[in-house]
Parts: structure tokens; C-alpha cells; sequence
């Protein structure tokens, strides 16, 4: 009768615990946006730009009339057909995004920008779909990868990126594509020296990630309700310091600057 009621008392204190600790993340972690205005509208378009239809169009897409001179820009479908894309939303669960290419020259570029509210998904299930995941697990090759590089935008100093090599062969040709990314939490950058290349889908990838999960836990306590960016940069051209010092590539990266990619403009002088 005893030990009976010591259990009842020890659930009791476990589940008023659990309780509290779910009202304090519920009540007391609300993080406000950084970002106000949707990012269609922080990122200019081309002086000549080419909109999807309407029906394709992202949540939350303006097309802003000026545009970055020197460059042409077209925005780009997530997926092939309107299903596809469907399903892609629903996967990623993002507020808003831009996916746009842009042209100068024999110079192209393409901007992937996700964005989600404060509470929408844990910082995990919003990191976990970048490249070394989403791409690896498509059939693509990651055939160089570094972490946390280092390096100047023209005079600027940019947060440290992921940056990879990935290709793959389709009809009888290889394709190779470089690409850099961030993915950025509340105005901090998340690492992924611990992510693996590829993950199972469901439960098991679930349990796979659990490490994640407990390291963003760690990382960034009981406040999970960030605001979150996944910023992705692919070219056509290597991206080398050559690209980074290139005129007309710095005009069109800085466009970047409200999504929080660079350090301190004091860090590098004058931006």
C-alpha cells in the first residue's frame, strides 16, 4: 500500500513537470520574427524579370518593380507539375520562399530561400532538408563537401556556409553542381559537421536524427520556437574567390543582406 502510494506521488510530480515545462515553452518562449515583410519583397528581382503564372506562385510572392542592375531574373517552379509541387510544401512546411534564377552574361545564379515562423517546425526538420539530404537521397553524389567556410563578399565578411560539389548522371550525361548554404536560426547560423549524408524517411529517420534533436536541444534549450531561413546559392561558376570579388556577382549577393547572412559590417570595414 505504500510503494502504491509513493508511484502515485512520483507520477503525479512527472506529470505536473511535464505540464509546466510544456506551458513554459507554450507560454514563455515566444520568439518575435526578424523578418516582417515577405522575402519575395526583400530580394529584387532582375531589371527584366520573368514571374511564374499566378497559380504557381509562392506564398506570399510580390514582384517588386526595381530590380538588380546588370541582370535578368526568372522565378522557378519547386517541382514539374502542380501535384509534385503540392507535395513538396507539404514536406517542407515553410511560410514562404523564393526560388528564382538570375542571368548576367554567361553568369547564372540561383536563390532557394525557405523561411518559417517562430514555432513552425523544430530546428532539425527545418535543417535536415538541404542538399546533403534531400539531393543525396534523390540520386545525386556529394563529391566534395567542407563546413563552416570561411570568406569575403567583395569587402563584406559572410557568416560561415556549407559548401558542396554534387553531380549525378541522367540520359547518358553527368551533371555537376556546386552549391553554399546557411541555414539560419533566430540570427544564428546552425553547423552540420553531425548530419550525415542521406536519412530513412518516417520513424526510423526520426531515430536517426535523435541526436540532432538532443544537440539542438543542447544548442539552443528549451526555446525552440526560432524563426528560420535555409538560404541555398548554386552557379554555374566555381565558387572561388574570383566569383566572390566579381563586381556584378556582389551586387546581386548583397540583395541578401535583411536574411542575415554576413557578419559585422565593422569586422570587415566599410561594406
Amino acid at each position: 500500500m505504500k510503494a502504491r502510494r509513493i508511484f502515485l506521488i512520483a507520477g503525479a510530480v512527472v506529470l505536473a513537470l511535464v505540464v509546466g515545462l510544456v506551458a513554459y515553452v507554450a507560454l514563455f518562449t515566444h520568439v518575435e520574427p526578424r523578418i516582417t515583410k515577405p522575402i519575395a519583397e526583400l530580394i529584387p528581382t532582375g531589371v527584366q524579370h520573368m514571374p511564374l503564372a499566378k497559380d504557381e506562385q509562392a506564398p506570399a510572392m510580390a514582384i517588386v518593380p526595381t530590380g538588380v542592375p546588370g541582370w535578368v531574373s526568372k522565378d522557378l517552379p519547386l517541382a514539374e507539375t502542380e501535384a509534385m509541387n503540392e507535395q513538396v510544401n507539404k514536406i517542407l512546411q515553410f511560410d514562404q520562399y523564393v526560388y528564382r534564377l538570375y542571368k548576367s552574361g554567361e553568369t547564372e545564379i540561383t536563390f532557394y530561400i525557405a523561411y518559417w515562423l517562430p514555432g513552425k517546425v523544430t530546428t532539425t526538420d527545418a535543417g535536415v532538408h538541404n542538399p546533403d539530404a534531400c539531393w543525396v537521397n534523390s540520386g545525386w553524389e556529394c563529391t566534395e563537401r567542407k563546413y563552416g567556410v570561411k570568406s569575403m563578399l567583395g569587402t563584406r565578411e559572410m557568416k560561415p556556409f556549407e559548401y558542396g560539389v554534387y553531380q549525378r548522371k541522367a540520359d547518358g550525361k553527368s551533371f555537376r553542381l556546386p552549391v553554399i548554404f546557411w541555414h539560419i536560426v533566430g540570427n544564428e547560423v546552425n553547423r552540420y559537421e553531425a548530419q550525415k549524408m542521406g536519412w530513412r524517411d518516417g520513424l526510423l529517420g526520426r531515430i536517426d536524427r535523435l541526436p540532432l534533436y538532443l544537440g539542438d536541444l543542447k544548442k539552443y534549450g528549451l526555446n525552440q520556437r526560432r524563426e528560420q531561413l535555409f538560404v541555398r546559392i548554386t552557379s554555374n561558376k566555381p565558387f572561388n574567390d574570383e566569383f566572390f570579388k566579381d563586381a556584378d556577382v556582389v551586387r546581386l549577393l548583397r540583395v541578401l543582406e535583411p536574411l542575415g547572412i554576413f557578419g559585422n559590417a565593422e569586422a570587415a570595414g566599410k561594406p
